[in-house]
């Protein structure tokens, strides 16, 4: 995440290469495999049965990987391929010797040999578009070469492994399970009490559990007996909302091999914090083929009761409308024909030059707007539909259906009356019909992020601190009071008086990407300051076990030496005394010192006995009395490898910071250093940099995410801010000016700088924001602090 800096007037600047990313979509990577044994195709093709790895070194951007083990995957990618067809898809286990070793911080690898898909895109769109919906692994293509022979262009497929669930979930260690391919698949079926009724399941991660079917079973009685009436007991077991954006994406884009069609080809994580199972998807290269699926594709087939049985439920059905509602927009050629078209010009010559390749290069360019046949016989020959034609086809079949376009309520102005703790809390809305009066709206709330959720109604009576009775803004209490550090997440939910009651949501994602109220901890004003928290760590830095774990990261901020032994550290203020710090652990002045929070007890003595939650909370140290609050950190939803914490060492405010500097100081001898809000979702503009942050040299400032043609500003100035407003967070005082810039028709503005070459200004530190006026949550970017270099 390193890029950015630069500054105006006396001019400066700075950057850094960005962090590498193996799903980078604009990147062609090659990857090479060297095999330790002389016959390896002979082998990889002895071992597919037994899925048996054979070692190998592979070579990713320069850098070797030794002993990787590599072994053919797939089901009729393999055994449908033409006859002599060497194309064949992989499985690459990167830590199958060595455990702490990855490839950008990935240990496991699918690269996919695009069967039945000439364009080789198919696979590689969807993944990335259901990533942006629900816990999905992400793509892009690579070219594969063995023994330094061309094996063509492959789409690089992330798995649905620890690593992807570690994004999305608090704890990556929960049950895991996945049903294979298979046309009839048992679909979450209940077949009574028999594990050995469930055998076509494979447990990838018991979880914890002696009997891994156990809570599988419950999940199937739940799902296939309970009536639908009674849907809120099944959502203890089975997390509704989003296996209900799982089903809607499979539906919008045709998936073959899903749940929603075969009832297999489908992975299920059982979250270890609420208990309950989410369904997910997997095997995606037969998406985007087959444009005649219903709106409601299954929702008949009793051997698939989510469908069938769960979201019979009258309100449970409008659920899934208001998801399909919500998503039908990306399903336009306007939307998807760039992305495709980009895939495609990136990939073009080198599926010219792909000996290996499964179809025709005409194929290949045909198949981007056309049908083509593929050749032969049976399921895996035919015609292919053209991706264009598809997505032109199913958005008008979809357009026209009319439960899916009846109109729903508008949401707008979702807030909450205050954030502090011990006052009642209002939740408000406005809430329009506009074409159909409102008839309900509810307020849907976790009160306990181990539990599940629930909802009160919301009213326009004037007595639920919605204001005026009749104004169209609808409020509901919080029926409790918050605690300090506790963050409760909710979202509003409206439906309209028509035969359907056509329902939708704010935020849209719902569950997944709820809004939050966080009561603010109190205040740290001792001498140890929690200065860097990290939740969500990928690449940042490995502990001793080589495992990329959560940190904690204290500060001394006083002139002597502070005794940490007998201190007690939670994330959670209602339990203070949650992990001891072992004796012995001294802070020294000015210095930190970093934990990690991974529950891992026996990994060293820095291991915190809790783990950081990626949807945000509050860490907290207490005294050796377990009483007293020494200091405490309230942090909100986390990015990858962004941390949260002080812009400079020791300071009370808080800012996601996007250059995390674990076990070393925030403050920079010279450099840059990006930062956010405690919320980098809110906004889309991104302000970076290219160049050095030298005196003379010429550096390229860059504002990204602005309208077409829009007015952007830079303000510049010689210090920090965190001020909120509507359209965002100022985080610089511009006391040094406010320029103005026109963006260009693709929403950038580049400006370059040149750094004068004067030795006097070393040292000198400025601050940057990017702003585009009346823009909403976009108007404002990150901010950008650079100290100039010699």
């Amino acid at each position: 995440m390193k890029t950015l800096l630069c500054v105006a007037g006396l001019a400066l600047c700075a950057s850094a290469a960005a962090a590498q990313d193996f799903y980078d979509t604009t990147v062609l990577r090659t990857v090479n495999l060297d095999f330790h044994s002389a016959n390896w195709w002979s082998l990889l093709q002895a071992n597919y049965a037994s899925q048996t790895n054979i070692l190998a070194d592979m070579t990713v951007a320069g850098v070797t990987y030794p002993n990787v083990g590599v072994r053919i995957r797939g089901n009729t990618s393999y055994t449908a391929l033409p006859v002599g067809s060497q194309k064949v898809s992989l499985n690459i286990d990167v830590n199958f010797v060595d455990d702490d070793q990855t490839v950008m911080g990935f240990k496991n690898l699918n690269f996919n040999n695009a069967f039945t898909d000439p364009t080789f895109c198919r696979e590689v769109v969807y993944s990335n578009l259901l990533a942006q919906w629900i816990p999905n692994g992400r793509a892009n293509h690579i070219v594969l070469t063995l023994e330094g022979q061309n094996w063509g262009v492959y789409a690089n497929i992330q798995q649905y492994d620890k690593t992807l669930l570690k994004q999305h979930f608090d704890n990556e260690d929960g049950l895991r399970i996945k049903m294979p391919n298979n046309p009839n698949g048992p679909g979450l079926q209940y077949f009574g009490t028999s594990p050995s009724s469930y055998s076509q399941y494979e447990i990838k991660d018991p979880g914890g559990f002696a009997d891994p079917f156990q809570p599988l079973i419950a999940v199937c009685q739940a799902v296939s007996t309970t009536p639908p009436a009674s849907w809120q007991t099944i959502d203890q077991v089975f997390a509704i909302d989003p296996s209900t954006w799982t089903v809607a994406l499979e539906n919008l884009c045709a998936d073959d091999d899903s749940y929603i069609n075969k009832g297999a080809d489908f992975v299920a994580y059982r979250n270890p914090i609420d208990g309950r199972m989410h369904l997910h998807q997997t095997d995606g290269n037969e998406a985007f083929k087959v444009a005649t699926w219903s709106a409601t594709h299954n929702f008949g087939a009793t051997s698939k009761p989510f469908l069938s049985n769960v979201l019979a439920a009258a309100e449970l059905r409008q659920r899934y409308f208001a998801h399909m509602r919500t998503i039908l927009p990306l399903l336009d050629w306007a939307h998807l024909g760039p992305i495709f078209e980009t895939h495609k010009a990136l990939i073009d010559s080198a599926v010219q030059a792909d000996p290996k390749k499964l179809y025709s290069y005409t194929s290949f360019v045909n198949n981007f707007t056309t049908t083509v046949n593929l050749g032969g016989g049976g399921p895996f020959g035919g015609n292919v539909l053209g991706l264009k034609q598809y997505v032109d086809q199913r958005r008008a079949l979809l357009l026209a259906n009319v439960e899916l376009n009846a109109p729903a309520p508008v949401i707008t102005n979702v807030q909450a009356s205050t954030n502090q703790a011990g006052v009642t809390i209002y939740i408000t809305a406005q809430i329009a019909g506009p074409v159909v009066p409102v008839a309900t709206a509810r307020l849907f709330y976790q009160p306990a992020l181990t539990g599940p959720w629930t909802r009160v109604p919301m009213s326009d009576n004037g007595t639920a601190g919605d204001g005026a009775a009749g104004d169209g803004v609808y409020g509901a209490a919080l029926p409790f009071t918050l605690t300090p550090g506790q963050r409760v997440p909710y979202y509003v939910g409206a439906s309209s008086a028509n035969s359907f009651s056509s329902t939708t949501f704010e935020p849209k994602r719902t569950e997944i990407a709820p809004n939050w109220i966080e009561a603010p901890a109190p205040p740290s004003n001792g001498d140890v300051i929690f200065n860097e928290v990290l939740a969500r760590n990928q690449t940042v830095l490995a502990d001793e076990m080589g495992q990329f774990e959560d940190y904690v990261e204290l500060y001394n901020r006083s002139s002597a030496t502070v005794d940490l032994s007998g201190m007690y550290m939670t994330d959670n203020l209602l339990t203070p005394t949650e992990w001891q710090i072992p004796a012995g652990t001294l802070l020294p002045a000015g210095s930190t010192i970093l934990f990690w929070a991974d529950e891992d007890l026996t990994d060293g003595p820095l291991h915190a006995d809790f783990k950081l939650s990626s949807t945000g909370e509050t860490v907290a140290l207490f005294g050796t009395d377990g009483a007293t609050l020494i200091a405490s950190l309230t942090f909100g939803p986390q990015e990858i490898d962004v941390a949260t914490g002080s812009l400079f060492d020791g300071a009370n405010q808080a800012y996601s910071l996007l250059d995390p500097t674990p076990n070393a100081s925030n403050q920079p001898v010279c450099g840059f250093v990006q930062y956010d809000h405690l919320n980098p979702f809110a906004h889309t503009l991104s302000l970076s940099a290219s160049g050095s942050a030298s005196v003379g040299t010429t550096v390229t400032i860059q504002l990204a995410g602005a309208p077409a043609l829009a007015t952007a500003l830079l303000a510049w100035g010689t210090a920090a801010d965190y001020t909120p407003f509507e359209s965002g967070v100022l985080l610089v005082v511009p006391n040094l000016a406010v320029i103005p810039f026109g963006a260009d028709a693709t929403g950038t503005v580049t400006w370059p700088v040149g750094v004068p070459d004067l030795p006097a200004l070393a040292g000198l530190r400025f601050h940057l924001q990017g702003a585009v006026p009346g823009t909403g949550l976009a108007a404002l970017s990150n901010g950008l602090e650079v100290v100039l270099c010699p």
